[in-house]
Order: C-alpha cells, then structure tokens, then sequence
C-alpha cells in the first residue's frame, strides 16, 4: 500500500465555556491531590506513578470525549469493560468502568469539522485518526454517523484476523473513509 506524502497542520482547538469548567473542576481535583500529598511529607519522587495517575482525567479531557472515572466493580460481562490479563496472556477479571455523564466536545468538534472539510474538498479522501484514550473513540464512533461518517476501529484487543479484515474494509469500502485507531500504551518490561 502506498500513502500520499504526509502533510502536516496545527490546529489550536479552544475549549468552549462549558468544557473549561469541566477541565477545571478535573484540574482542581489533582491539585488538592496533590496538596494533600505534599502536606503528608511523603516523597514525591517515591510515588511518581500515583502522582501523574491524577492527571490522566486531564489528559483524556483534551483528547475529548467521556472522562473515565475509575472502576465501578467486577462483572462477568458487560459494556465498557477493561481486560486485565496475566503473565502468559489469560484473560483474570473484567471491570465495568464508570464514565462521566458530561463529554469535552471542542476537540472532537474540531474533528468532524476538519473530516467535513477533507469529505469536501476529496470525497475520496480517507483518514486516519489516532487516540491513546479508548474512551475518545468510543466518543468519537458515536458521533461519526450523527453526521453522515462511515468508520472502522482498530484495537490492541482485536485479533489478528479481525484486524485484517478492519483493514480490509477500510481500503475496499468507498463510503467508509475514517480509520480510528488507539495508540497502544507502553508497558513496561
């Protein structure tokens, strides 16, 4: 497969009113953690790992989307679960996660906006869109056909076969033209 040449653009996106109250109020909350941390006279350096666990609502909130807000309890089944896994790769528990009832939608405003304009210019255009959070294209494919979009997702937890034929589809079907693919995360070795 041969892509056109990469071309690059920055684009600052502006959180509306109601999303910088929100990023606010997720910015206040990991810094009275943080307070509290400090006035405890541990040692920052020793909890690196839980300080900057504080900033992932943050992170997540310019990424846009539902903020996942930690773990309701263990199921079975269910949606929005995460897999935690062993050392030789067994599936242990399945968490249902709780997610924010608000969702940070300048970015993902920005988004469409800028997909709409591709479609436009290039109604054969395709495009590739990355996240780290799971939970921003989770955002993102429910918002894609409210405006007339067709997209296939790739995940690290998709099997091999499943992701060739996401590929597949993706390149062969004309009227799909978006590619949402999660950024696996780094694990440590």
């Amino acid at each position: 497969m041969s892509l056109p040449p990469k071309t690059e653009r920055s684009i600052h996106v502006r959180f509306s009113k109601r999303d910088k109250a929100e990023y606010n109020k997720l910015e206040a909350t990991a810094r009275a953690f943080y307070a509290d941390f400090r006035g405890s006279n541990s040692n920052p350096g020793k909890h690196y790992l839980k300080l900057t666990q504080k900033l992932i609502p943050m992170r997540v909130a310019c990424a846009g989307g539902k903020i996942p807000l930690g773990t309701l309890e263990e199921i079975e089944t269910g949606e929005n679960t995460l897999h935690e896994e062993d050392k030789v790769g067994k599936s242990l528990v399945k968490k249902k996660v709780r997610y924010s009832t608000f969702a940070i939608e300048s970015k993902i405003d920005c988004l469409i906006t800028e997909l709409k304009a591709a479609r436009e210019n290039d109604p054969s255009s395709k495009s590739l869109v990355f996240s780290m959070f799971q939970s921003s294209l989770e955002y993102l494919q429910e918002q894609l056909p409210k405006v007339g979009f067709q997209f296939r997702t790739l995940r690290g937890d998709m099997s091999m076969s499943a992701r060739a034929k996401a590929l597949q589809e993706f390149q062969q079907d004309p009227p799909t033209t978006i590619f949402l693919l999660v950024r696996p995360r780094l694990r440590a070795t």
